[in-house]
């Protein structure tokens, strides 16, 4: 008999504190089930999708969805495009040295960017509340290291409210 990953994760998730929403877009997401997942700051509050994708069932799929906000996307597209892609590209590279079984892209692409998509395969067979845990912490990690190489290159004094990016 399958184990019902749903509620032991959705327990795993209460039980560590995190803010927890039954993630409502499962056709948009493709997913069987779902929950937006929200540990707290610093340096913001991270927002993360944890889901079993529809095509496969031996799997949970954590998602972190990592926009540019308008400040920040007015600095960098003043950047001549070598210059973007290159920055881009070092922030890339440390979302893979902070997390290096995410896949990492950025959308559209890196000459006309607007948000980083951040992926974390967890098996079942390997799933543990201590595992799921790390794994949430290394994403919220994630947005740290982007939103640190936004401050560091693209210093924005008047921010909103100190929000610097928006998931």
């Amino acid at each position: 008999m399958r184990r019902n990953w749903s509620d032991q994760v959705l327990k795993w998730l209460l039980e560590a504190g995190f803010k927890i929403e039954k993630l409502e877009e499962l056709a948009q997401a493709k997913a069987r089930w779902g929950y937006k997942v929200t540990l707290p700051p610093p340096p913001a509050p991270t927002t993360i999708v944890v889901f079993e994708p529809e095509q496969f069932t031996d799997r949970l799929v954590l998602f972190l969805g990592v926009n540019i906000a308008p400040e920040h996307l007015k600095e960098l597209m003043k950047l001549d495009e070598k210059s973007r892609v290159s920055f881009i590209s070092e922030i890339l590279l440390d979302v893979v040295r902070v997390c290096p079984l995410c896949k990492a892209s950025i959308q559209p692409n890196p000459t006309n960017p607007r948000s980083f998509a951040v992926s974390l395969l967890i098996f079942y067979e390997n799933l543990s509340k201590a595992r799921l845990i790390e794994d949430l912490i290394t994403l919220s990690n994630v947005y740290t290291a982007i939103l640190a190489n936004f401050w560091a290159r693209l210093p924005i004094t008047k921010a909103r409210e100190g929000v610097f990016m928006t998931m």
